[in-house]
């Protein structure tokens, strides 16, 4: 075994000995779930374990935070895929613009006999905007 697996070994056994201990402390005792309103009562379950109505919160809690923020995920994965196309679209832009201005240019062409290149001018992509 790696030291690694042994390391989260010991963290399952601290996180779950617990939980363990917990269940098996009150298993046993009983609760009624009771929703109440003014003047209205309604008995929901009786005789539940609080292990499972603790459970059973956890889960519907997680449930639903992952649904509300799940589909704010989901947006916010469908607006970064929507930029990243555009960003692409304008470095094509940008990359057929310097092309175009470079085979245009004359000064990009050497003179004969002429020993020093042509210098370039480079285009900040803020300029083409």
């Amino acid at each position: 075994m790696t030291p690694g697996r042994i390391a989260k070994l010991l963290l399952a056994l601290v996180l779950l000995a617990p939980l363990g201990l917990f269940y098996l402390q009150n298993a046993g005792t009983r609760v009624d779930l009771v929703f109440r309103l003014p003047g209205v009562a309604w008995y929901l379950v009786r005789g539940a374990s609080i292990p499972l109505l603790l459970f059973g919160s956890l889960v519907s809690g997680l449930l639903l935070s992952g649904i509300w923020f799940g589909g704010k995920a989901v947006a916010r994965g469908r607006a970064v895929r929507s930029l990243s196309v555009q960003i692409a679209a304008l470095e094509d832009e940008l990359a057929l613009a310097r092309v175009e201005r470079n085979s245009a240019s004359p000064s990009s062409i050497e003179a004969p006999g002429s020993s020093t290149p042509a210098t370039e001018e480079t285009t900040d992509f803020d300029e083409l905007i």
